[in-house]
Parts: structure tokens; C-alpha cells; sequence
């Protein structure tokens, strides 16, 4: 670096090179106030003051002299200000309090606003779940995250039992099919679910088909599958409740929903409450119009029918989003039988028997 070149001028560098046998006496003379530089040059220039109202310069001009008040105004001390060494320690290294603007700033905000993506304060806040991609390696990372061990999820191509014997790992706990959302095969479904079955129903205007096909096929195996801490502990928990009871404790279990919105985006959480407040929006508009049909006598119009707005969808009504969704059921054997977990259907249905003793097996 190029040195830097400092020039220091002292404070009497433009004194008078003529000055008079009586100051240089007056200088010479040793001063009887304390060892102060600053008040030694007041002093001085005050005594000068009183003897010689005017100085001669080089010229022959007269130069004036400040009076007796400035003098006396200007030997006036003023008051000391603290510095840093006279400070207390533990005030020196104090840092001072951020502005309450900047503490506001920082706390996150829910919702996120709209031109940013989801955040992961979004994913934890929101109290719905999300539609998920029908992903085999996506739950398979549910599974790990919850604390199922030596459990994944993988594709299959082809129902046919020799192909899955030959090409899919053993031992299978369960299947989860994706069928079109449609009322199907609810005729068969028990009066109650069996203790033996851990049943759970999936609660309205919820995207959790998936991960709950999934929890209703752990929660069956005894010990076959080490389902981690949570799991057992939430299955303990729920063990003598009523598949609806089950799927209320599900709907708030935050373990499990926070692993299940990890994958969410910002277009699937504002989808998500769309559809939640078409469908409450509807409720409330059946409600009163049952209401309001038990208290009007009906009668006959004779006026030309119009489409109400529940028998017309567009693209974006619940209606048509209800119509294009797809559905996750499961199918799990619990003892000698298999059972159809439809989160969507009150309780289990039985399928299908298998006889162990005679090497049957719920693949067979």
C-alpha cells in the first residue's frame, strides 16, 4: 500500500515574527496558574490585554486585541463529557436493544404472501393436507420420516400372482390401489369394525387418502414391522376408539401431518382451502334450502326451470374437482382374512378368506 503522508501544524505556527521586549519578558516570565497549555495561553493573552490595547505589525498597522469579556467568556471550562473508559464494564460491551421495527420484521408470516413459494412455516401452520404426487419413492420417504424401518413402497405393474411373487419383495403388508373417486362397494361393510382391525376414516374436504392407506396397513402388523416410536405410541392411543374417533385423532395428529405437507406447494395449500370453502359454502346452502322446503308447502311452478348453480360445474367448482379426483384404498390381511380399508366408508370390508393350515396364503 502507499504510505500515507500525515501534516501536522501546531496551534502556534502563525505567530508574528517581530514581537516586542515586553512579551518575550511576559512569555519568558513563569506563569502562576497550573500546568494547563490551554489556560496558560488565556492567561496570557488576558495580561497582554490589559497592558496594550494593540499590537504593531510589520506594516505599522494596529491589529486589535480581543476584549477583557472575551477573554474572561473564553477562560469559562466546559462541562466534561463521559467517555468510554469512564463508563461502567458492563455498559461498555451492552448491546443496545433492536428498534421494535426490526423485531417485527422478523416474525414469519402466515400466510406467506402470494408471489412467494410455500414456505416451511406455511407447510407447519397449515391445518389441512395436501394433495400429494401418487409417487412410490414419496411415500417411501413418509415411511422413513415417521420411523417406519426396512418398509418401502414400490410400483406395481401387474396384479398377476406369479408376477408379484417373482418381482416383488416378500413379505407384502399390504396393497394400495388408485381408483377414480366413485360411491363403489359399499354394501359389504361391516356393522362394526372388529377389534382385531385398526380401522381409521378419513375426515371431509382432506387430502390424506394416501398417507392413511398407508397407516391403516402398519397399524395391522403386530410385530412384523417396526413402525418407530410415534406410531406406536399414537396406535396405544386410539387402540379403543371408533374408526371416526381414529380419523379425528389422525386429522390433528401434527407428527404426521407436517411429513405429509413437506411435499406441498404454494398452488396445492391455496387449492386445498378453495375446495374446503366451496364445499362449506355448499353445506350451508343445502341446509337452508332443506329448511326452507319443510316450511313452504311445495307446489308446482309453472315459471321455466333454471340450473341451479349445484346442477351446472365449471372447471373450477367442487363439483367437477370431486368428479376428476382420484382415490387411495387399501388392502391389508388381518388373521385368516383380507379387508378392504376405504378411509372413505364408515367400517372395513371383508374381501376374501385364506386358509393357512393348507399353505394358502392372502397372495393365493
Amino acid at each position: 500500500m502507499p504510505d500515507q503522508i500525515h501534516h501536522e501544524s501546531g496551534a502556534g505556527a502563525n505567530v508574528s515574527e517581530h514581537t516586542t521586549h515586553e512579551q518575550a519578558k511576559e512569555q519568558a516570565a513563569p506563569s502562576m496558574m497550573p500546568a494547563n497549555p490551554a489556560s496558560d495561553t488565556v492567561s496570557s493573552s488576558a495580561e497582554q490585554t490589559e497592558k496594550t490595547p494593540a499590537t504593531k505589525t510589520s506594516n505599522g498597522s494596529t491589529s486589535p486585541i480581543a476584549t477583557p469579556k472575551a477573554a474572561l467568556n473564553a477562560r469559562k471550562r466546559g462541562l466534561p463529557e463521559p467517555s468510554v473508559e469512564s463508563e461502567p464494564s458492563s455498559k461498555k460491551y451492552k448491546d443496545s436493544p433492536s428498534p421494535p421495527s426490526s423485531r417485527l420484521s422478523s416474525i414469519q408470516r402466515f400466510p406467506s404472501p402470494p408471489e412467494m413459494p410455500a414456505t416451511a412455516f406455511d407447510k407447519e401452520t397449515w391445518q389441512g393436507f395436501c394433495d400429494i404426487e401418487s409417487e412410490p419413492a414419496c411415500f417411501s420417504v413418509i415411511l422413513r420420516e415417521m420411523g417406519v424401518q426396512d418398509v418401502t413402497v414400490r410400483e406395481v405393474f401387474s396384479m398377476d400372482q406369479d408376477f408379484i411373487l417373482e418381482n416383488v419383495p416378500q413379505p407384502i403388508y399390504g396393497f394400495i390401489l388408485l381408483f377414480h373417486y366413485r360411491e363403489f362397494g359399499n354394501d359389504n361393510q361391516a356393522d362394526e369394525c372388529p377389534k382385531n382391525v385398526w380401522f381409521a376414516n378419513q375426515l371431509p374436504a382432506q387430502n390424506s387418502c394416501a398417507t392413511l392407506a398407508m397407516i391403516n396397513i402398519l397399524m395391522n402388523q403386530s410385530d412384523e414391522a417396526v413402525i418407530g416410536e410415534h406410531l406406536e405410541q399414537f396406535k396405544d392411543f386410539t387402540n379403543h376408539f371408533t374408526p371416526y374417533q381414529r380419523g379425528e385423532a389422525f386429522a390433528s395428529f401434527d407428527f404426521v401431518k407436517k411429513i405429509h405437507n413437506s411435499f406441498a406447494k404454494k398452488m396445492d395449500i391455496l387449492e386445498g382451502d378453495k375446495h374446503l370453502s366451496s364445499k362449506v359454502r355448499r353445506a350451508e346452502r343445502l341446509k337452508v334450502q332443506a329448511v326452507a322446503e319443510k316450511i313452504k308447502p311445495s307446489k308446482r311452478s309453472t315459471k321455466s326451470r333454471r340450473s341451479s348453480p349445484d346442477s351446472v360445474g365449471s372447471n373450477n367448482s367442487s363439483e367437477s374437482v370431486e368428479s376428476s379426483a382420484h382415490h387411495y384404498i387399501a388392502f391389508v390381511p388381518v388373521g385368516n382374512q383380507v379387508w378392504k380399508l376405504d378411509g372413505l366408508d364408515k367400517q372395513p370390508t371383508p374381501v376374501g378368506s385364506f386358509d393357512t393350515d393348507n399353505g394358502e396364503t392372502w397372495l393365493r
